[in-house]
């Protein structure tokens, strides 16, 4: 009898995912989410290879984070490509980027009045928990916008970033 469930417990165990599987499913898989933080953005990630993928975002932006109130009140989108990488003991769970944003609004810091801008983004982020359907990532990004041409004084590069909430299908 022992010999019987032990024999049921190991063929349910080669069902269950393991984290380096459920870390290969969520890298090499397309998947929607939520940006949470400055901006708030929807979010779909494409994977091109094993460690390069293609992340598209729409939403809200603001360049007042620090301001009371916060206001997010510029709308854009952004397209970054992305490259995984390992560092240490964290096996391909980190990612540099580097993309473009296009905001659809003027940059209130500024003197221009123009109808939208266009900014380098350079995402640095970490996966902090996956599974086969949820991933969990943080991200850092700089900004610059270049298009007006914009020196803020004294910021030359903004922050933004937050944490993405992914699901995997």
């Amino acid at each position: 009898m022992r010999t019987v469930i032990a024999e049921v417990l190991f063929c349910c165990s080669l069902m269950l995912p393991s984290p380096m599987n459920a870390q290969d499913q969520a890298d090499r898989t397309p998947s929607v989410g939520l940006l949470v933080g400055d901006p708030i953005a929807a979010s779909l990630m494409l994977p091109i290879g094993r460690a390069d993928f293609l992340r598209l975002r729409a939403g809200v932006y603001t360049w007042r984070l620090w301001e009371q109130p916060v206001i997010f009140d510029v709308p854009y989108v952004s397209i970054d490509f992305g490259r995984r990488f390992s560092l240490g003991g964290w096996p391909d769970k980190l990612y540099l980027g580097v993309g473009l944003a296009f905001f659809f609004q003027d940059n209130p810091k500024d003197n221009d009045d123009s109808s939208g801008a266009i900014a380098i983004r350079v995402p640095v982020g970490i996966q902090l928990f996956a599974t086969n359907r949820f991933a969990l990532d943080a991200e850092l990004a700089l900004v610059h916008q270049f298009a007006p041409w914009y020196v803020a004084q004294p910021n030359f590069i903004e922050l933004n970033g937050g944490v993405v909430a992914r699901y995997i299908f």
